[in-house]
C-alpha cells in the first residue's frame, strides 16, 4: 500500500492518510498531496519551554484534564495530585490521577518517574518545583 502525504491549505497541518479527504485538524476539504521530504520537515512540531522539572523541559502547563483524543502523540503527558489538606498545594506527578487532580503537563521526553511505597509510578514534588508548577496552572 502507498502512502501518501497531504497537508491542508486552511490550517497547514501536515497529515498521512484522509480518510474522508478532510483535514484531522480543521476539517477543510482541500488537501495538497505533497511529497514524504515536505512531511517530514513541515510536521516537525517545535514546543516552546515553560519551564524545566528535573532537568526536563515542560511545553504545556494547564489545570485542565486533557483527553486522550486531544493528545499531541510526539508529548509524554502527566498529572499532577493536589495534597489533600491543601488544594491549591500541587504535591506528585503520576498517570492518570482520579482523585485530587490539580492539573496536566506535557514533556518532549519522559519524566522520570519512580515507583512509591503503592506501587504507584511518580515524582514526589519538592516546595520549590511546587512552586514552580503553581506559577504556570
Amino acid at each position: 500500500m502507498e502512502v501518501k502525504y497531504f497537508k491542508c491549505e486552511n490550517c497547514n497541518h501536515y497529515q498521512l492518510t484522509t480518510e474522508f479527504g478532510e483535514c484531522e485538524e480543521c476539517g477543510y476539504e482541500d488537501l495538497v498531496n505533497v511529497t514524504q521530504e515536505e512531511y517530514e520537515k513541515g510536521s516537525k512540531v517545535e514546543y516552546q519551554k515553560l519551564f524545566q522539572l528535573r532537568g526536563i523541559d515542560i511545553v504545556e502547563c494547564t489545570p485542565l484534564r486533557i483527553k486522550q483524543a486531544d493528545r499531541k502523540k510526539d508529548l509524554h503527558y502527566y498529572e499532577i495530585r493536589h495534597s489533600d489538606e491543601n488544594w491549591g498545594e500541587p504535591v506528585c506527578i503520576r498517570h492518570g490521577i482520579l482523585v485530587n487532580h490539580f492539573g496536566t503537563i506535557a514533556a518532549r521526553t519522559p519524566l522520570p518517574l519512580k515507583k512509591d511505597d503503592f506501587g504507584y509510578e511518580e515524582i514526589e514534588l519538592t516546595e520549590d518545583e511546587a512552586e514552580l508548577i503553581q506559577q504556570f496552572v
